[in-house]
């Protein structure tokens, strides 16, 4: 005999998507610990536990604005969360203490996209990070080979005219006030031309001149040191009042929303999907265009993303290609200028705001992305084919109420779950065979292809989600044995598939975390290129309060003292570095004498107060009750509930579950059986 056997059903052997995290970290002020928040999306999951990673202390979870229990793993006792969706959309927080090394993921699963943001409190720094593929904010990493060469050539300048001592103190104090916002860069290097040059030119007019130009940097480089040292002071005694530079800024992300509409993103057909991949995982560090052509962008763009590719091995296959429409090439389009300033931004994001400023969109073709003009149609339908079960399509009942046999033409039902069918796009229901054909836009196709994995998903083998229906004959699966009987007909409708065994009570205690900080000053952003695993790990190199008041301290010094040397001394002389020392204590024991002053918040009056709130006792008291902890246990088909109960005098408890999901056989009190009454909501 022939037969058929199911083994398969939905994705099969495809390899699934996978999660797209975006963690976002808030250190604490004493810098003891972190605050966690994780946003973690991903569709057509085929996980059904979350894990939080060694050291995570997971506080709450929200999947789909749901809050979720978070239960324990038997198995690795990580506290987790059970997954019962396909379409991921979670939102966790926490809190992880600072350690050496931080797990990079922050779970115990593999994400194929991973982005981190780090929150600083104020007076704290990272010097570096490693681990990560890309960082934006540290200090190791902001020097670029220009600020390098800048900072060798200036020592080496000041070497051959003042000797070994000064150049070090010049290495030192240049390097470490570089990155500061409002710090004499350029100025130095401009002051060390005249005082150069009136070595060695004669006296004379030229010398004069010389001398001129000599007292014109001074000027305006006491001009830009003077507010600089005020700015260092006063940041060191209140952090809070630090200015951020404009480099500092630059490294928040891009902003999350703008419109779309100016920006359409077409696909063409089905070839463009590893083009549309390139475009997602290619990720541009920084985009800048002060008034570009969008020649020039493109062009940047088409560098980039040869650079940045990732997903190739091959060099000959790396890259995008950008073409630009005919009509845009020669026409006033072509001479539009465009403005904008972004860091860690996507390449398919950068074409979105790159053609939008200039009033274009673009598409995806097979072997090329194309920007073509916004009055240009560039709808391109695509057709897709699905295997669907019956009773996927039905209609359940006119509008008089009765029953009635027959279908809804699939095209409209479709349109009634929110799918759009632009221009020529269509929709067909073959029966035999329960197949779905659609042709329509990619975007449109996603979307029904969401709309027929659910539907799988929710129905399980058998007569999965239907009921019959008098008056009609039935269509059933190949797998169900339909009969006809004492005359009548049976026919098929369509059950609503609830998920209410799934939800919480809406009376359950979940758990819900830790406060979430929303505050925003110093901001430090990595990621990673491509997937990463579970057992990947970043170590950050903070650079404590305490720390960056020392580092201030001696940074005003070593400035004040270079800028001495240069401006009077001929050599480093021992009197300018005594000077400079018991400078440096002074400060120093300015600084501590600050810090110790500073009262803690809140104070112990305050704290009393609260504590005296918290241990009030409360108004239901004795007749009240308190169900500390309960405990289930599964034996074959038998539920055991252990509950602890604190009660100050007899009185009514209502047991946990309610009617009639839980209703008990038996209730024991101390081991001793006893009258259970039920209540009016429907508790016992």
């Amino acid at each position: 005999p022939f037969r058929i056997e199911e083994r398969m059903r939905g994705m099969g052997d495809q390899k699934p998507a996978g999660l797209t995290i975006a963690r976002e970290l808030w250190l604490d002020e004493d810098g003891r610990g972190l605050t966690f928040r994780d946003h973690i999306s991903g569709a057509m999951q085929q996980i059904w536990r979350l894990d939080a990673a060694a050291g995570q202390d997971l506080g709450s979870v929200r999947s789909g604005g749901q809050g979720q229990l978070i239960t324990r793993n038997p198995q690795n006792d990580a506290p987790g969360v059970e997954i019962r969706t396909r379409n991921l959309d979670l939102e966790a927080t926490g809190r992880t203490a600072r350690a050496r090394e931080l797990p990079a993921t922050g779970w115990r699963s593999d994400a194929d996209s991973l982005r981190v943001t780090l929150n600083l409190p104020p007076g704290w720094r990272l010097f570096a990070l490693f681990g990560a593929d890309w960082v934006l904010g540290d200090w190791l990493t902001a020097w670029t080979l220009l600020d390098l060469f800048l900072l060798l050539i200036f020592s080496l300048a000041v070497f051959r005219l003042w000797g070994l001592v000064a150049a070090l103190l010049a290495f030192v104090a240049f390097g470490l006030s570089y990155h500061e916002p409002g710090a004499p860069r350029y100025l130095w290097l401009i002051l060390l031309v005249p005082l150069a040059l009136q070595r060695v030119v004669p006296e004379g007019w030229g010398r004069r001149l010389v001398g001129l130009g000599k007292w014109i940097a001074v000027a305006a480089f006491l001009f830009v040191l003077i507010p600089f040292v005020a700015r260092q002071v006063q940041q060191a005694l209140y952090p809070q009042l630090e200015q951020l530079s404009a480099r500092t800024i630059s490294n928040l992300s891009a902003p999350a929303q703008m419109e779309e509409e100016s920006a359409q993103v077409v696909v063409a057909s089905d070839g463009t999907a590893r083009i549309k991949a390139k475009l997602q995982h290619i990720i541009i560090p920084k985009l800048e265009f002060r008034e570009a052509t969008i020649s020039e962008a493109v062009d940047f763009l088409k560098r980039k993303s040869v650079e940045l590719d990732a997903t190739e091995t091959d060099p000959g296959r790396r890259g995008v290609n950008i073409i630009l429409d005919s009509q845009i090439s020669g026409g006033q389009q072509a001479a539009s200028r465009i403005t904008v300033s972004l860091t860690n931004v996507p390449m398919i994001e950068a074409l979105k705001y790159v053609t939008s400023l200039a009033n274009l969109k673009f598409k995806i073709e097979p072997y090329a992305v194309v920007i073509v003009a916004q009055n240009v149609d560039t709808t391109t339908l695509v057709t897709r084919e699905w295997p669907v079960r019956a009773g996927f399509i039905t209609r359940v009942s006119g509008e008089s109420g009765t029953s009635l046999a027959g279908r809804l033409d699939a095209k409209e039902f479709l349109k009634s779950v929110g799918v759009s069918f632009p221009g020529e796009a269509s929709a067909t229901y073959v029966a035999y065979g329960n197949r779905l054909i659609v042709r329509n836009t990619p975007e449109n196709l996603d979307l029904i292809d969401t709309l027929v994995s659910s539907d799988l998903a929710a129905a399980p083998p058998g007569i999965p989600g239907l009921e019959p229906l008098p008056g009609a004959q039935p269509e059933l699966p190949r797998d169900v044995d339909a009969t006809k009987g004492g005359g009548g007909s049976y026919g098929l409708r369509r059950k609503v598939v609830t998920s209410d065994n799934l939800s919480y009570d809406a009376k359950a205690r979940i758990q819900t975390g830790p406060g979430v900080p929303e505050w925003k000053w110093r901001e430090v952003s990595f990621g990673w290129n491509g997937p990463v695993a579970a057992a990947q790990h970043v170590k950050p190199l903070l650079i404590s309060l305490a720390t960056e008041r020392v580092l201030t301290v001696l940074r005003v010094v070593l400035l004040l003292v270079l800028a001495g040397v240069l401006l009077s001394a001929r050599k480093a002389g021992g009197a300018i570095f005594r000077a400079s020392g018991k400078a440096a204590v002074l400060l120093t024991l300015m600084f501590a004498s600050n810090a110790s002053a500073q009262a803690p918040i809140p104070d112990q009056s305050t704290i009393a107060k609260l504590r005296d709130r918290l241990l009030e006792v409360s108004d239901a008291y004795p007749t009240a009750a308190d169900i500390p902890s309960v405990a289930l246990t599964l034996t074959e088909r038998k539920i055991t509930m252990d509950a602890g109960i604190h009660a100050a005098i007899r009185t009514a408890v209502p047991l946990p579950g309610r009617l009639p999901a839980w209703s008990p056989l038996t209730v024991l009190v101390d081991d001793k059986p006893e009258v259970a009454l039920r209540r009016g909501d429907g508790y016992l």
